[in-house]
């Protein structure tokens, strides 16, 4: 058996101590103000609707075990203390008087002069012991411990109650829990009943312990996070992305007050819909903006789905000094031999006669050939 070797730690120096100091008691603040938002909500909600605050906060889960209110000060702790501060005066460490001792000791004099007290003098005493909890850097850790007493004592009443009510009903049923992240130290809490685990050994062949321990070895790992390619079919894929495209040009054009019926333009984007528009799609996960029946592979059409059903691929207008800047950008582009706008076709003419061919408007014909292709 290998000898046990003592953990060490690295000595922190007083910047990183005061550094790590200093971020707990901001986080502590943070999460106090957070609290005190909250429970100023309940106020104002019981307050509106004739509810009793006792009410609002339970049904807010701020009564319950979610919350640890504190008690409220108490004039005799803040006399006693005051008093052993007096005695202890002067005495040095390990001479000093404890509380406890002094207290059991002096009981009888110290009710007395307590007596002696006003009500003024009480309410001064209140008021010190709060400013002095007020002034002091409360720190807030995790402690997975006492979440895991919590969830041990919550899921022991629970089983009792599923069991009572199962053999009162006759229902048949189950319940897996399991911890959610790697830091925490319950165990998979399941209960089954008899059918549901004859159900889980004869049809899924394992234990109910195996089952829950492959559901908390997923959660923990965290595959649940991670993307899962969907069932949908491609067409149906497709058809839902170029949906979202041209609902999205519709919406951004009205957003600025153009009331014309824009058609989504694949083949010649950056003419009939960047630079006559001023739209632009930003965030497109392809290399070039295309039909998304052209996508190509199922993978690159699920990014592009994703991005745009996510908000992350989406419709933005130019103002006129970046449409400006564009146009010029395309043109330059274009010179350069890039081919940025699509090439108009040329008619062939058959035979020595012909008829006069009547040049239509290039916008109006392509938005004609660009009517089945949104």
């Amino acid at each position: 058996m290998a000898p046990h070797v003592k953990r060490t730690r690295r000595v922190l120096t007083s910047d990183q101590k005061q550094r790590r100091h200093d971020k707990q008691v901001g986080l502590t603040r943070a999460l106090k103000e957070a609290y005190e938002e909250y429970a100023q909500h309940a106020k104002d909600i019981a307050s509106e609707y004739r509810r009793s605050l006792a009410w609002t906060n339970r049904q807010l889960l701020l009564g319950g075990r979610m919350l640890c209110t504190r008690r409220a000060p108490n004039p005799w702790n803040t006399f006693t203390k005051q008093e052993l501060e007096k005695r202890n005066e002067g005495l040095t460490e390990g001479m000093r008087h404890k509380l406890t001792d002094f207290v059991n000791s002096n009981l009888t004099e110290l009710q007395v002069n307590y007596q002696k007290l006003s009500s003024a003098e009480r309410k001064v005493l209140v008021q010190e012991i709060t400013n002095l909890r007020d002034g002091h850097s409360k720190i807030t850790r995790t402690n997975p411990k006492a979440m895991q007493k919590d969830i041990n004592a919550t899921f022991a009443s629970m089983k009792q109650e599923w069991t009572a009510t199962a053999d009162r009903t006759g229902i048949e049923g189950f319940y897996i829990a399991v911890r959610g992240h790697i830091e925490q130290f319950h165990e998979p809490k399941v209960w089954f009943s008899i059918a549901v685990e004859k159900f889980v050994k004869d049809v899924l062949d394992m234990e109910p312990k195996r089952l829950a321990l492959q559901m908390e070895s997923y959660v923990v790992s965290g595959l649940e996070k991670r993307h899962q390619p969907t069932c949908l079919g491609r067409k149906i894929i497709v058809s839902q992305c170029r949906q979202m495209i041209q609902e999205g040009l519709a919406a951004i054009l009205l957003k600025h007050n153009i009331l014309d019926k824009p058609l989504m333009n694949y083949d010649n984007y950056e003419r009939k819909v960047a630079e006559r528009w001023g739209a632009v799609l930003l965030g497109w996960p392809l290399k070039k903006i295309v039909n998304p029946a052209k996508a190509g592979t199922r993978q690159e059409l699920d990014h592009l789905h994703r991005a745009l059903k996510g908000g992350e691929c989406n419709w933005e207008m130019l103002n006129a000094e970046e449409l400006e800047e564009r146009i010029a950008n395309n043109r330059a582009r274009e010179e350069a031999g890039e081919e940025v706008y699509k090439r108009r076709k040329v008619a062939t003419q058959k035979g020595a006669k012909s008829r006069d061919r009547i040049e239509s408007d290039d916008e109006d014909v392509d938005e004609h050939m660009q009517g089945g292709t949104h």
